[in-house]
């Protein structure tokens, strides 16, 4: 059959180099690691994934170590290189359904392995193994033994040969499928169901389009894991009160985006202690109950505050420097004058008997003296009193002339006007301290500071220092002599803040005025809330300024997402596998319905959509009128051809040479669809190793022939099941071998065991052996008349009579040859039967019966080399054929 040619790849490739120019730069990277290595890593989806993210602004460490390199000139159109494989056995399985064979399953060096097994016997398991590990569509579940109570741990040997390589390997369910096995081909009724209802995409890939497939594998692995990334990426900010929420700071704080300013953060969080005062403030003012009293209460702590504000101001005045001059001048005066009338003193007492008289001390006694006299001794007389009867005001004498003249001397000495001057001085200096204010201290201090609300310690301190320094420094007064000499006057300091404390309070009485006027409670919740809601920003400004960054990265990360798009992989590739896949898949489905005869079926193979740069196909009725599935149509032998078709169209396309895996093709088709199909799978078998699972020995015949004809070799097992399992291999059954196989079989095993019996343990343990090897002489003659004497014209195990260059070897047969086969049958039969207790027919010895095989022997080594008589008709050869 001439095979459709493809469109030369050089058509369809020449522009690729240039459209790769214009996709991202990672995915540029990644066609290229893929043209080098025919794969992408697990560190390669690493290193991707960081040129992805760079690429679309991520900066981090390792990124910057890396840099996407561009696809080579003249990469495309390249070879794909296909490896060999056979597979050789499975064996130690362990905890897969009931299999439990003790030998392994080996599929021999023969290009075509039948193995034939009744149901039940492990076929399905030895397939599901397969699927798995080799990957096949339609895989399903692997269940252990479900009718034991521990499952066993599940695994086994594959045994394999790639490149003329042999290797083997322990395989588990988690390791999924296996690289090397990847390329055996497997089909079963999954299988089947899968090509015909669902849509498939196709097994082989020419190398570019593998490309774009692993290309779409990466990006939704790059994808996945950005999109891993960015949900760590989990938002700090706490919600806002629902009450501050609706503020204008609280508006801000929820449309933050990656956007948002730093001036715009620094403006909307600023907080400093005047926010904080004003909070309070409105906070109290909302608390008040009574908003009258309270600024009544105010205004009076107020006047208090005002009262001690100016007291300490006016202090501070009278201790000013201008005030210390004034009372230096003060003192001097004082002081020069009382020296004017020390002098005159001096001068008019110069005779007096005691001295110092005028001076302080003196005129002090004096001034006492006049006191006494004016109020109590002499009272209503004049001081002095000298009349006769006048005594010393101290020692009580009466007084003479000298002592009368004396004390009128003295008066007129104090009433001069140098006394009078210095004592007028002397008074003006000592009133200065009597007219300046008090300096409050101590506990007077305290309560002043009190009922003036100064409650703020540091503060109340810095008074009581300030008050401390007027009192040392109007102390230093009456001693120092220049401004140089006293302590240097307080700063305005105390004073500013007791003013601005002041103030404060005025502002908190009006406030509290207008709230008695009218309610404004609305508008100060309003303002509290705005407030709060700026002060809560202040306190959450960490957080604001990290949730923008981390906005900024998502938004990035989103970015990098962008890159990892597979819209315009897919349409490309689609493009071209319109040309390489689609239009050569469909031309292989057509050829190969031909080749199983079932052309005059109405089915077409159709592209149904590309998805992520994979391409998918569906087989679809021609020409139905009505939307019905393919399957709902087609009878169950049309059914399991077309899927056979699409099947071998499919993965007949990756050419190479790989094993192709069937479990049952032919279960349910008709003759002419049967015949086709074994064809079919021997022809498979001249390039590759093809394994068929089978529970139908004419499917086994029909390979066997048809194996024979296209002279493949054939290797034959067989599945049974034990009492510790299934899935025990042997050889295949009596019936199904060939005469002359079973004959020597017979020769060289079993009969000398028999012997071997017979001689050491009697016929008590001889017969039973003797009877099964009588038994299956009777079958191997049985097989001769239907392989050798009717030359296979006819077979108990196949449907169709085949005469076509076969019916003529019949003439053969002689005589002769038909009762040395009577002979035999009737001979061995006998001991398929049960025995009469009269006359019992006991085996015949091993003697006995190696003479019989030996004969059997003779005569079909010589009827196999006895020519076709020339006497029959040559038109019973042209006329031949299978009926």
């Amino acid at each position: 059959m001439k095979k459709r040619k493809l469109v030369p790849i050089d058509e369809v490739q020449s522009k690729l180099t240039d459209w790769f120019k214009n996709r991202p730069e990672w995915i540029q990277d990644a066609a290229r690691r893929i043209l080098v290595s025919g794969r992408l890593s697990a560190s390669d989806i690493v290193e991707l994934t960081l040129l992805c993210k760079k690429e679309a602004g991520v900066v981090s460490e390792e990124a910057s170590k890396l840099a996407a390199q561009p696809i080579p000139e003249q990469s495309f159109g390249a070879a794909e290189a296909t490896k060999s494989l056979r597979l050789d056995s499975i064996s130690e399985i362990k905890g897969v359904n009931n299999l439990a064979p003790r030998k392994p399953l080996e599929f021999g060096r023969a290009s075509l392995a039948i193995i034939y097994g009744l149901s039940g016997s492990g076929k399905s398991g030895y397939m599901r193994i397969l699927k798995r590990a080799c990957g096949a569509k339609g895989i399903k579940p692997l269940h252990g033994n479900v009718f034991e109570g521990a499952m066993a741990e599940k695994s086994c040997k594959i045994g394999f040969t790639v490149e003329g390589t042999k290797k083997e390997i322990v395989w588990t369910p988690e390791g999924g499928v296996n690289a090397e096995l990847a390329g055996a081909s497997l089909y079963d009724t999954d299988c089947a169901h899968m090509y015909v209802n669902e849509e498939n995409q196709v097994t082989y890939e020419p190398p570019v389009l593998k490309l774009f497939r692993l290309l779409a594998e990466a990006c939704e692995k790059v994808d996945a894991t950005i999109d891993l990334e960015i949900a760590s990426e989990v938002s700090k900010k706490p919600n806002m009160d629902v009450e501050l929420a609706a503020t204008s700071s609280g508006q801000w704080y929820n449309e933050i985006n990656r956007e948002t300013t730093e001036s715009d953060v620094a403006l909307r969080c600023q907080w400093d202690p005047q926010n904080e005062e004003a909070l309070n403030a409105l906070r109290s003012r909302l608390a008040e109950t009574n908003p009258a009293d309270r600024a009544a209460a105010l205004k009076k702590t107020r006047g208090h505050l005002t009262q001690l504000l100016d007291r300490l101001g006016k202090i501070k005045e009278e201790s000013s420097d201008e005030v210390f001059s004034a009372f230096i001048r003060t003192r001097e005066e004082a002081k020069n004058k009382r020296q004017a009338a020390s002098v005159d003193a001096e001068k008019v007492f110069k005779n007096a008997p005691v001295s110092g008289v005028g001076s302080e001390s003196w005129r002090l006694l004096w001034q006492q003296a006049k006191k006494y006299s004016e109020t109590e001794a002499y009272k209503g007389n004049p001081f002095p009193y000298v009349e006769k009867d006048a005594r010393c005001l101290l020692c009580q004498q009466e007084l003479d002339s000298t002592a009368r003249e004396r004390f009128v001397s003295f008066e007129s000495f104090v009433k001069g006007n140098l006394e009078r001057e210095a004592s007028a001085a002397e008074k003006a200096r000592d009133s200065f301290f009597e007219k300046q204010t008090p300096i409050p201290q101590g506990e007077l201090l305290s309560s002043l500071l009190d009922v003036a609300a100064v409650t703020d310690e540091e503060l109340r301190h810095d008074i009581e220092g300030y008050c401390s320094l007027l009192v040392r420094r109007q102390a230093e007064f009456i001693t120092a002599a220049t401004t140089a000499a006293l302590t240097e006057l307080p700063t305005e300091d105390v004073l500013t803040k007791l003013t601005k404390i002041a103030g404060e309070l005025e502002r908190q009485e009006k406030s509290f005025d207008e709230d008695a006027k009218a309610s404004k409670k609305e508008e100060l919740t309003k303002r509290v809330r705005d407030l709060a809601a700026q002060k809560c920003l202040s306190q959450q400004r960490a957080i604001v300024e990290a949730e923008i960054e981390r906005l900024k990265k998502i938004h990035l990360l989103q970015k990098a997402q962008g890159l990892t798009h597979t819209r315009a992989l897919s349409e490309r590739k689609a493009a071209l596998a319109n040309v390489l896949v689609t239009e050569a898949f469909r031309n292989r489905f057509d050829d190969e319905l031909q080749r199983l005869r079932a052309s005059r079926l109405k089915v077409t193979l159709e592209k149904s959509q590309t998805h992520k740069g994979q391409v998918f196909h569906q087989i679809k009725l021609k020409d139905a009128k009505q939307p019905v599935r393919t399957g709902e149509i087609l009878s169950e032998g049309e059914f399991r051809v077309v899927s056979i078709a699409a099947f071998l169209a499919d993965v007949e396309g990756r050419g190479g040479n790989s094993p192709f895996v069937f479990d049952d093709p032919i279960s349910s088709l008709d003759q002419p669809f049967e015949e086709a199909t074994a064809e079919r799978l021997v022809s498979l078998a001249k390039s590759r190793q093809v394994i068929v699972f089978t529970h139908r020995l004419s499917m086994m015949v029909l390979l066997e022939d048809a194996a024979t004809r296209h002279g493949v070799e054939v290797n034959k097992l067989s599945l049974r099941s034990e009492v510790w399992g299934v899935g025990e291999p042997d050889e295949t059954p009596i019936w199904a071998k060939k005469p002359e196989s079973v004959i020597n079989g017979l020769l060289g095993g079993r009969l000398p065991t028999a012997r071997k019996k017979l001689n050491d343990e009697g016929r008590q343990s001889y017969e039973p052996i003797a009877k099964e090897i009588c038994s299956e002489i009777r079958i191997a003659v049985e097989r001769m008349v239907e392989v050798h004497l009717l030359n296979d014209v006819v077979h108990r195990f196949r449907r169709a009579v085949q005469t076509q260059n076969r019916i003529d070897k019949l003439a053969k047969i002689k005589p002769e040859d038909c009762k040395l086969i009577d002979d035999f049958m009737t001979k061995y039969s006998r001991y398929e039967h049960s025995q009469s207790n009269e006359t019992p027919t006991p085996p015949p010895d091993a003697d006995e019966i190696e003479q019989d095989l030996n004969q059997i022997k003779t005569w079909l080594d010589e009827f196999k080399r006895r020519p076709v008589p020339t006497s029959v008709p040559a038109s019973s050869k042209s006329n031949s054929h299978a009926a």
